[in-house]
């Protein structure tokens, strides 16, 4: 069984400041799982606790790969993260930013040129491999962000708005490797653009206000708001006559914590 789990975590920012978000409990099973939520809800502040980058103020976060709790460097083999802002070294071609990423994860140094073609290959980038990375464009640099985070295969992938910049055929692409990834795993992708994946992700958490509600399915959360009719001027009538969106369920989420 591989479970990600937080464990009545807090965060504030500094000792004297407000709880951003306080005693959050999940427990989450393989798949894709969005976290929404509005510009400064602590989307990537939660996410940056949950990958290490910062600590928790309070609380802990526990990661069960097939039964054996995972920590420390064991963790960080399987783990991948996406920051939202680019971080390269932007003198490197891409293939050599992706091998030195590949050491960095302690990835076999025999695997690890097999391993960058791969991931090249998979996200549209063999042809730039030779590129330096200050050449390429937006689109290419974040299907770039999303490849070095893929490239040990991790069973716990955090991702910070990925979606952002690419087109289309390319969010589809990404989407369909994730995907594969999420039969075995845990990916988490946060984003305040509901439109961009609500038909791809699998369960959904939103954080505002300090809470972090879900998951639920889609639509467990679209059922949920026809049951309750909290929008105004919308009928609570069948899904014939209306279907809302994530989008609808989060304004009315909004609209709700506001009365």
């Amino acid at each position: 069984m591989t479970r990600f789990e937080l464990c009545g975590v807090s965060v504030r920012h500094t000792a004297s400041a407000p709880w951003l978000f306080e005693d959050v409990e999940l427990a989450l099973s393989p798949g894709i799982y969005g976290l929404f939520g509005p510009n400064g809800s602590g989307k990537t502040t939660l996410l940056e606790c949950m990958a290490g980058i910062r600590p928790f103020g309070a609380g802990e976060a526990r990661f069960v790969l097939r039964d054996s709790p995972l920590a420390g460097k064991r963790l960080r083999e399987r783990l991948g993260y996406v920051s939202q802002q680019f971080a390269f070294y932007e003198e490197m071609r891409a293939d050599r930013y992706l091998t030195y990423v590949a050491g960095m994860k302690l990835i076999p140094s025999h695997l690890i040129a097999d391993r960058v073609t791969e991931v090249l290959e998979s996200f549209g980038l063999a042809d730039y491999r030779k590129f330096r990375i200050r050449s390429l464009s937006t689109g290419q640099r974040r299907r770039l962000s999303i490849a070095q985070a893929m490239l040990n295969d991790p069973h716990l992938l955090l991702m910070d708005e990925p979606l952002e910049g690419l087109d289309t055929e390319e969010r589809a692409n990404v989407m369909e490797r994730l995907l594969e990834l999420a039969g075995d795993g845990v990916v988490i992708m946060a984003s305040h653009i509901l439109t961009e994946i609500e038909h791809w992700v699998e369960q959904v958490l939103f954080l505002s206000d300090g809470r972090v509600e879900g998951p639920k399915t889609p639509r467990q959360w679209k059922s949920a708001l026809l049951h309750e009719d909290v929008l105004d001027g919308a009928a609570s009538g069948s899904w014939s006559e209306w279907e809302p969106t994530l989008e609808d369920v989060y304004l009315a989420q909004m609209r709700r914590r506001r009365r």
